[in-house]
């Protein structure tokens, strides 16, 4: 599983242009990850925040965009010295294998609603079919042709 885990996030990430990514399976257990630091990965601030967003995807079964520094509107900061900091964050779960959970500075853009929607049916046909061997290739040509 944690192959298809890798490869699926791969594959989203191939898509999406995303800077950093983790595979979860549906015990929320790390499967894989890129471009982040085990510094990083070991910071309370950053776990909390990455594990609520991939719990509430794999909970709800449906993606989540979400950010890193404002959850509710009234604490957002007054300034923009924060700014610089703020990712935009997607979770996408993958039902019943887990959720991938991808990230990118603000300032390199957004994820398109379309192309989060694309990437969870892609998920959806996935764990439906239960394919669990195919390659990172692969799901980008299947991706393609949604």
């Amino acid at each position: 599983m944690s192959t298809f885990l890798t490869n699926f996030m791969r594959a989203a990430r191939s898509i999406t242009d995303a800077e950093r990514c983790i595979a979860f399976d549906s015990d929320m257990n790390m499967q894989d990850y890129l471009n982040i630091d085990d510094a990083e990965l070991n910071k309370k601030s950053f776990s909390d925040l990455v594990s609520a967003w991939v719990e509430q995807a794999i909970e709800g079964q449906k993606a989540v965009i979400a950010n890193n520094l404002i959850t509710d509107p009234s604490e957002a900061p007054k300034t923009n010295v924060h700014l610089k900091d703020l990712r935009m964050i997607v979770a996408i779960p993958i039902d019943g294998y887990g959720a991938i959970y991808l990230d990118q500075p603000i300032r390199r853009g957004v994820f398109e609603r379309e192309t989060v929607d694309k990437i969870t049916e892609l998920a959806h046909r996935l764990s439906e079919s239960g394919d669990m061997d195919l390659s990172e290739e692969e799901m980008t040509e299947m991706y393609a042709e949604l």
